[in-house]
Order: C-alpha cells, then structure tokens, then sequence
C-alpha cells in the first residue's frame, strides 16, 4: 500500500532580513544575502512538521528579477520518517515574491533543504 504525502505550507516559507534589498546599478546585477533565517510548516501524512534554521539561508535576487531562495534546516517539530519526503509546489514568500515554483526533501535524519524560484513574466 503506497503512502500519500499532502503538502501544504500552513505558513509560507519566509526569509528574515533586517533591511530591504537594494537595487541593482547594473544590468548584470545580483544581490546575495547570506546566512539568514527561514521557516516554516508543511504537512505529512496529516502531521505539521516545523522546520527551520537561523543561518541557512541565501537568498539571491538579479537585476533580471530572478530571484532565488535555498534554505538548509532542521526538523524542529514533526512524526520520525522513515524515509525522504520530496515536495513541490508549496507557497514560499521572500524578498524575490511569492512563487510556487519550490521543491523540498525531508530526509529521515532530520533536515531539510527547500528551493524557491522566481522568474518574472
């Protein structure tokens, strides 16, 4: 019998920084913010899972509009896995907007790496 795993961010991943971004001088710009908090709660098997981290984070955003977020936590709160959990498509809001283009592993020792994309239309 195949398990179902629902995700769903009952929070939205959120990035923390102290300042607004600054704009890009030129046309090949970037902005990198490293070692910055991110969080949040998604949902396995009907179990809230909290993960987060206060320093893995980097977060990049071009003078494009591209924007990126990777973020490396730890399982805080939630059921023991067994095994990864890969999810995708979950809300994740940070500096770059909000996107739904993210992916996510779980893995059983408790960590977690989420990637959130943004690409202007």
């Amino acid at each position: 019998m195949k398990k179902t795993i629902l995700a769903a961010f009952a929070v939205s991943m959120t990035a923390a920084i102290g300042t607004a971004p600054a704009a890009a001088k030129s046309d090949n710009a970037a902005l990198v913010i490293n070692q910055s908090s991110c969080g949040g709660i998604v949902e396995i098997d009907g179990q809230p899972v909290v993960i987060q981290t206060d320093d893995g984070a980097t977060r990049v955003i071009t003078s494009s509009g591209n924007a990126m977020l990777v973020c490396n936590m730890d399982v805080v709160d939630g059921p023991e896995l067994t095994k990864a959990v890969k999810l995708e498509g979950f809300g994740c809001n940070f500096e770059g907007g909000f996107t739904r283009d993210t992916r996510m592993v779980i893995t059983p020792s408790g960590k977690a790496t989420a990637v959130c994309r943004v690409r202007p239309e």
